[in-house]
């Protein structure tokens, strides 16, 4: 199948020929274009949107005013234009890449880089905020790097001018993961940029976000649910820091700092309390999922772009929140999106602040109140219509939201007294204190004499576990059959275990997996050093948590990885663990790959993460054709075991222990090389082995 973007390579727009396809977000496409007369490069983004003779002085005016940024740490636009209703924007080129190229999923940062990163961020996103510009998608994948290693910041400004372009009904726009709580009800202020840094600084200490989950999930936790404490992460990290990043991460934007410099200057200054370690600790994967937890299947994913250029559209979900969120102050509004032709729309109702679900640390408070704000936001705002009052469906196609699904927010968690402001700790403290020394001055009460009740109630208590100790001996020793008490080395014994029931829709054609033999392992890859021989490039990484990593973005080329092993027998089983992060675009697919002679055909079983079902297809020239026996199947973000068995002409699929996809086929008899396959999918992979399978 042809893709999209196929009829704008080596096409001319502007002064630049486009010559190769760098990534692909939710609403647009980047290429790296040469500049026909100087032939210099730059990066060339195409909105993926059809301008009428309307939008197109909408387009060009919020265009120029991006174009007018002119920072050391904002990526610049270089020219724009219209051609054939195509909007597009010519940017610097950063073939450095993105700091999520640059440092992984799970890799956490040395105190003082996240400090040095969040400040020079912070320092383009308050220059914006000067020019009456807000973000709206700061994330890890929108800062680049420079050519002296320094942040550059991407699409600025980028979402309000796809938004603002587009003739459909305000839509939220921004990534989710980093998405502030009034920014995810459609209303945006420079404060949301603050929370959004925040989330991200949190996943730079810790190694992963705050909160996880599906679109519904992730804007429910960021409305009512606290954040978990970093210090259950990263055991003694300063109270100081833990404060910081409570404050900017407040639900109500006016409860955060008075601006994001203010931050990323209160981070840099609870650091130098710290004594955290100057290397990048890599997180531990959790076990793979096993027997002894019972898989639930989740609410459909979230898709997230992960290119530098990236960002998204949302549409707005019709959810209320069972704490309702404070309103941002009535800031005199700046640039905004046209409302479109006569809609209906239900303003959102504003309530006085709450108090953050983390208390911030001892700060001195600068008053304020929605009606006379005093910071640096008061200045101005964003201001987005109030979102209609309509049933809008997940994005991910699968519910539709009728009502919130507001997860039960987690208990709340223990922080230092040390972070606790004074309105919050003071009195009920002393009152605590007062009433221990009261219960420890009583004096206790003499015991009532029972003694001999007491005795023969113990007595009869020890006889009856004896009886039942002697029962259960004699059952494990007499009745169960002996297990012998060596396994032959070369041979891995697998226990009989319940097996989890997987993530996927049941249909009548899944069987379970017959209980499990010993299985003869001919292959087992060791990435706890090294890439361990895997032919590692640009799409495909080696992280320092034990995994490789893709990144979905196919800059090699390629999207199968071929093992260093090759199989002697055609009958064998391609096992792996993998944990699904997002998708980079649209028809997202990972796989095991088997039987493959020549590296780029051959079987694959795996996953459409875009259209959310399992399947076995054929491997030709790389692209998955012939995608047979498709079984409902909604991938979460946490880790499962696939396995692709090739047995005879016989091909089964199966996770988590459950068959759930089989053919028969004669196309691929040798034994061929394995390996592993992703296109446009952001994942990690923990574990890879290659066993026998026998009669």
């Amino acid at each position: 199948m042809k893709d999209n973007h196929d009829d704008l390579l080596n096409q001319q727009l502007g002064n630049y020929k486009l010559i190769k396809l760098l990534g692909q977000g939710g609403f647009a496409d980047v290429y790296l274009g040469e500049h026909i007369h100087l032939h210099t490069q730059a990066a060339i983004k195409v909105l993926r949107i059809r301008l009428t003779s309307e939008n197109v002085d909408n387009f060009r005016s919020e265009a120029q005013t991006i174009a007018h940024l002119e920072h050391p740490h904002i990526v610049r636009i270089l020219e724009y234009g219209v051609e054939r209703d195509r909007p597009f924007l010519v940017m610097s080129y950063a073939p450095q890449g993105s700091l999520r190229n640059l440092h992984p999923r799970g890799t956490r940062l040395p105190l003082s880089t996240i400090v040095t990163y969040t400040r020079q961020a912070a320092s383009a996103l308050e220059y914006g905020h000067q020019q009456r510009i807000i973000h709206r998608d700061v994330k890890p994948e929108n800062m680049l790097l420079s050519k002296d290693n320094e942040v550059l910041l991407s699409d600025f400004g980028i979402a309000l001018i796809a938004q603002s372009s587009h003739q459909s009904a305000p839509n939220i726009t921004g990534t989710a993961i980093y998405m502030a709580p009034e920014q995810t009800q459609g209303r945006v202020v420079p404060a949301s940029d603050q929370y959004a840094l925040a989330v991200v600084a949190y996943e730079w200490l810790t190694g992963e976000p705050p909160f996880k989950g599906s679109m519904a999930e992730l804007i429910a936790q960021h409305l009512t649910a606290p954040v978990p404490p970093p210090q259950d992460k990263v055991p003694g990290i300063a109270p100081d820091i833990v404060g910081t990043l409570y404050r900017a991460l407040a639900k109500g934007p006016e409860q955060r700092f008075p601006s994001i410099t203010d931050f990323a200057d209160a981070l840099a200054k609870a650091s130098e309390s710290t004594q955290l370690s100057a290397n990048p600790t890599p997180i531990i994967p959790p076990p793979p999922p096993g027997a002894q937890t019972p898989i639930i299947p989740p609410p459909p994913p979230q898709i997230f772009p992960i290119d530098p250029y990236q960002s998204r559209s949302i549409p707005t979900p019709n959810m209320t929140p069972s704490h309702p969120v404070p309103s941002a102050p009535n800031y005199p509004p700046t640039r905004t999106a046209p409302p479109p032709a006569t809609p209906s729309y239900t303003p959102i109702q504003s309530v006085p602040p709450t108090t953050p679900a983390h208390p911030p640390a001892p700060v001195q408070p600068t008053p304020s109140s929605p009606s006379h704000p005093s910071n640096a936001y008061a200045a101005f705002s964003q201001s987005v219509p109030a979102q209609p009052t309509k049933t809008v469906p997940d994005v991910s196609g699968f519910a539709t939201i009728h009502q919130p699904q507001t997860p039960t927010p987690p208990a709340e968690p223990k922080v230092p007294l040390s972070v606790t402001t004074q309105e919050h700790s003071s009195q009920p403290t002393r009152k605590s204190n007062q009433q221990e020394r009261n219960t420890l001055a009583q004096p206790p009460k003499a015991p009532k004499k029972r003694r001999g009740k007491v005795w023969a109630l113990v007595i009869t208590l020890l006889l009856l576990i004896l009886v039942i100790a002697g029962g259960v001996f004699y059952a494990s020793t007499m009745l169960l059959p002996k297990q012998s008490a060596s396994t032959p080395t070369a041979v891995t014994q697998t226990t009989p275990t319940p097996t989890p029931t997987p993530t996927m829709t049941p249909t009548p054609t899944m069987t379970p997996t017959p209980t499990a033999i010993p299985e003869t392992i001919l292959y087992q890859a060791n990435w706890n050093t090294n890439a361990d021989g895997w032919k590692i490039g640009k799409q495909w990484k080696w992280i320092s948590n034990g995994s490789l990593g893709s990144d979905g973005t196919n800059q090699d080329g390629n999207y199968t990885l071929i093992a260093p092993y090759k199989p002697t027998s055609s009958d064998y089983a391609v096992e792996a663990v993998i944990q699904y992060n997002n998708s980079v675009s649209s028809d997202a697919n990972f796989n095991l790959v088997a039987r493959s002679v020549t590296g780029k055909n051959g079987y694959a079983g795996g996953i459409n993460a875009s259209n959310n079902d399992a399947y076995i297809a054929h491997l030709d020239n790389d692209s998955a054709t012939d995608e047979t026996n498709k079984q409902d199947y909604t991938v979460d973000n946490t880790q499962h075991t696939y396995r692709l068995e090739v047995k005879g002409n016989v091909v089964t699929f199966l996770i988590d222990g459950q068959q759930v996809s089989q053919i028969t086929d004669n196309r691929y008899t040798e034994a061929g090389q394995v390996g592993l396959r992703s296109k446009y999918a952001d994942i990690n992979v923990f574990s890879f082995k290659v066993v026998a399978l026998t009669a």
